[in-house]
């Protein structure tokens, strides 16, 4: 008996030794182990509280800190020594799955880089648990909490600056939503657009003096109510100047002008923003509108796309021909 209880304390022993082996083995499950243990991967709430509520002095010794701990979470080591440079906010919302809410910190790593880690509350701190990554240079951010979607919808204004070399500026609204996938973006819009560019670059034969500019604004409002509504009013121009050197802003003058509005409203089936749902009878299968692509902005450029972008039931995404569905969607939106 004694040989038995003596085999399987072995066989218990060696099994918890080899699981912990494979364990290390990984890098992600060091990372967890680290975050979870580690006080340098921590985020105390002492710490939070000399950020948020300390003297000048304090403040800026506790920022440095958040930075650096945040940085080392998303083991973005390469970006420690730019730390001095980060622009660093704090929010708060029920953003994952639990009990409670969540720290996001938000870090503008460039002029074209940011990203937001998400905390969660652990033992009087938080503990990384993922990241919303790829952003563009973070301007604004909100948490919506609208509806019965039961977590915040996360609103993220964004700026990307290529004015230099490139002759392009735009801000844009993205939203983030978690579902079963994790955080994921649901809706994105484009708040302000201005891209300028000589006609000889997309026309060889033009006159190489003509220069072009387009400029997009959108006006975004939230609705509240269930579900959580968003209209929308575009305003799109086309502008042409004649010099050899690059004009004043001034110097341009308005050759075209349109103006849209669009509403769109949460569906939990396709897990984003949509503007009309499409029954068997209008497609073949059950899909939603997502956009009338004739109000694209590559129309200011010349092209035209006379199309509706739909989302099937499975995801997919599709484009219709206005020609053929035009009518059957119009009276849609007008319901």
């Amino acid at each position: 008996m004694k040989g038995i209880k003596a085999t399987l304390l072995f066989c218990i022993v060696l099994f918890a030794f080899f699981s912990t082996l494979i364990f290390f083995q990984s890098q992600e499950s060091v990372t967890t182990f680290l975050q979870l243990t580690s006080p340098s991967h921590r985020i105390s709430r002492q710490l939070l509280e000399a950020y948020e509520k300390g003297e000048a002095e304090v403040k800026s010794d506790a920022k440095a800190k958040l930075i650096q701990i945040t940085l080392k979470n998303l083991q973005y080591d390469q970006w420690l020594e730019y730390q001095e440079y980060t622009d660093l906010n704090v929010f708060r919302g029920r953003v994952l799955p639990g009990s409670g809410s969540q720290l996001l910190i938000a870090l503008n790593l460039s002029k074209d880089q940011a990203v937001i880690a998400v905390y969660d509350y652990l033992n009087d701190g938080y503990v990384y648990n993922t990241a919303i990554k790829d952003l563009a240079p973070i301007e604004d951010l909100q948490l919506l909490s609208y509806g019965d979607v039961g977590f915040d919808y996360i609103v993220i204004v964004q700026v990307m600056d290529e004015r230099l070399g490139a002759f392009l500026y735009e801000k844009f609204m993205d939203i983030y939503l978690y579902s079963a996938e994790g955080i994921k973006r649901v809706w994105h819009k484009t708040l302000y657009l201005q891209e300028t560019y000589k006609e000889i670059w997309i026309n060889p034969n033009a006159n190489d003096a003509i220069w072009n500019r387009v400029e997009e604004e959108t006006l975004v409002d939230f609705v509240k109510g269930n579900p959580l509504r968003i209209n929308t009013i575009t305003t799109q121009k086309k502008l042409v100047a004649q010099f050899k050197t690059m004009p004043e802003d001034t110097q341009f003058a308005v050759s075209k002008t349109t103006t849209s509005k669009n509403s769109y409203y949460w569906n939990d089936q396709y897990n984003t923003f949509i503007m009309a749902e499409l029954s068997k009878a209008v497609f073949l299968t059950k899909a939603a509108l997502l956009e009338d692509m004739t109000h694209s902005r590559e129309a200011l450029y010349g092209i035209e796309n006379k199309s509706y972008r739909i989302i099937t039931h499975k995801g997919e995404i599709l484009y219709l021909p206005q020609s053929s569905f035009k009518g059957l969607i119009e009276n849609l939106l007008e319901e």
